[in-house]
């Protein structure tokens, strides 16, 4: 897509294609807003990873091995 906002990620990799979001607790409230968001960037060729609360505190060490490996693929669009 030419320039267009598809939304606001938690935090992203622009060279890597790599939008990462965070699903707190407010995350049921936004859920519909979530998911269009997911759906153009997957559809724009962007890649996604989601983590939760438990993700991030009972198993931080997935979660970073998880976006490294995200980021050592080439994606090729």
């Amino acid at each position: 897509m030419g320039g267009d906002i598809l939304g606001r990620v938690d935090l992203f990799y622009r060279s890597a294609r790599l939008a990462i979001e965070y699903d707190g607790g407010t995350h049921r409230d936004s859920l519909i807003e979530d998911n269009r968001r997911q759906n153009g960037l997957l559809s724009a060729g962007f890649r996604l990873l989601r983590f939760t609360g438990p993700d991030v505190l009972r198993a931080p060490a997935s979660v970073v091995t998880q976006v490294r490996a995200a980021l050592s693929v080439t994606c090729v669009l």
